[in-house]
């Protein structure tokens, strides 16, 4: 099935810009557009997997993000830097502040 697009227009600095179009002129992405969708898609998906982590932590109704330390522990496997407090705490909330069916990207 196909999925429906719309034109949105997103402003990026000018040397993002320019990388962008470089990728895309020497192959290394398909399109400036499709590249842009996958990275939203993917960090919908890692706000998806977090909601999932935080509620095996806390259970649904009261969330609890896992440690700091265990945060960061898997970042260093992935060869992530560290967040901070602050850090986490942003992105847990922003986590479960999306809707489901965008995490999941479920309409």
């Amino acid at each position: 099935m196909a999925h429906r697009t719309r034109k949105v227009t997103v402003t990026v600095p000018e040397d993002i810009a320019a990388t962008l179009e470089q990728w895309r002129d020497s192959g290394r992405i398909k399109s400036v557009s499709q590249y842009i969708t996958s990275q939203i898609l993917a960090g919908m998906n890692r706000a998806a997997a977090l909601r999932t982590v935080e509620s095996a932590c806390g259970g649904a109704d009261e969330p609890k993000r896992p440690p700091l330390d265990e945060i960061n522990r898997a970042r260093r496997l992935l060869e992530l830097p560290p967040f901070t407090e602050a850090e986490a705490e942003a992105i847990s909330a922003e986590a479960w502040a999306t809707p489901t069916a965008a995490r999941t990207g479920v309409a």
